[in-house]
């Protein structure tokens, strides 16, 4: 049962955004916005003052460029984010439009995923086997010299989350996780939970001290909680189906639902504890909720059925509590936004149906 409901929550998570999304758009006016086409990608600059409604909050969308046919992945410095494009993954300067290879001799079939380190250092890509395609391995980069490092095998259910500017934090097939230092050498992390079995610790993150990850408990994802002098595993919340650490620690943003009911998911933070801070918001479909470098925002997308309810992408702002939109048209629910270093641009991909066809859209919000 463990087994069954291991990915069930982001499985239906994709059924129900298909259903609902296919062929379903909110239409924004076109007064305020200047759409301009280049090659590869759209810009829509935005009249802000035009807009009032973006005026009420100090957060204001400058514009949003479209890259067609890539996928976001990471950002390397204020200027310049790592896409990937036919399974190969390049860098994408939105100063000058030009894209170069992130590296000359990957020595891979292919590769999919990639994050920088928090000092923008190191990459940490996924990569195929030239013999063997899904044989997924690891790889890390030096930026500044352009040596690759393998890793050892990537599992694909696993996630990577950069734990420390020196360390990645990687789960495993066999129900562990691990770190990797830059010079690829992995470290099992020592924790107990019986109940993991042989499922794959999910969404595994690590912030000081404490390590955090999506386990289960009774058939569904819960949300627990260890640290190195008190391995143990704790549920610290349940119902958990995507959540996300602030820089600091001190508070999780997670999507919470009631499971085998009609109810709607509900975005809330917590501190480290697992105690309720507040809701941010409620909907049908939520997507994973992402910190700003700073801690004092976070965004997220979230459609909810009915023409009152929220649709597409917000940004929090923890201070005022006011809830900011950015843009109906962006609804991805099947991964988080990453924010920029300078916390100014926000970077998104998602599937975009034309009737029959779909296309991988990777959307870029450049803030005031």
């Amino acid at each position: 049962m463990m087994k069954r409901h291991k990915l069930l929550p982001p499985v239906i998570g994709v059924m129900m955004a298909g259903a609902l999304l296919a062929g379903c758009g909110s239409p924004q006016s076109n007064a305020s916005r200047e759409v301009i086409d280049k090659p590869g990608k759209q810009i829509t600059v935005i009249d802000t003052a035009a807009e009032g409604r973006k005026n009420t909050g100090e957060i204001q969308v400058e514009q949003i460029e479209k890259l067609k046919d890539v996928y976001g992945r990471t950002w390397l410095s204020d200027h310049e984010a790592i896409v990937e494009r036919n399974h190969v993954l390049m860098i994408h300067d939105f100063a000058s439009n030009i894209e170069r290879k992130l590296t000359e001799n990957p020595a891979t079939a292919g590769q999919y995923l990639a994050s920088a380190s928090p000092d923008g250092e190191h990459v940490f890509f996924t990569g195929g086997n030239p013999k063997d395609k899904y044989d997924i391995g690891g790889y890390l980069l030096d930026a500044a010299s352009g040596t690759v490092t393998k890793t050892g095998a990537f599992s694909m259910l696993s996630d990577m989350f950069w734990a420390d500017p020196q360390h990645v934090l990687v789960s495993t097939d066999d129900s562990k996780l691990q770190l990797i230092d830059l010079q690829g050498k992995r470290t099992a992390v020592k924790f107990s939970d019986p109940e993991l079995s042989d499922n794959v610790p999910r969404m595994a993150s690590k912030v000081g001290d404490r390590y955090y990850y999506l386990g289960v408990h009774e058939g569904y994802t819960v949300l627990k909680s260890f640290t190195a002098s008190a391995p143990e595993a704790k549920t610290i919340q349940e119902g958990v189906v995507t959540f996300s650490l602030s820089p600091d620690g001190s508070a999780i943003a997670l999507e919470k639902r009631e499971w085998n009911t009609t109810k709607d998911a509900e975005l809330q933070l917590i501190d480290a504890s697992g105690k309720k801070l507040g809701t941010v918001a409620k909907g049908t479909l939520l997507g994973r909720p992402s910190w700003s470098p700073d801690g004092s925002k976070i965004a997220f997308s979230v459609y909810t059925e009915g023409e009152q309810g929220m649709k597409g992408m917000y940004v929090f702002d923890k201070a005022s509590g006011k809830t900011t939109p950015l843009s109906t048209e962006i609804q991805a629910y099947d991964s988080p936004a990453v924010w920029s270093p300078d916390g100014k641009s926000l970077m998104v991909y998602q599937t975009v149906y034309e009737g029959e066809k779909s296309n991988n859209v990777t959307y870029v919000v450049h803030l005031k």
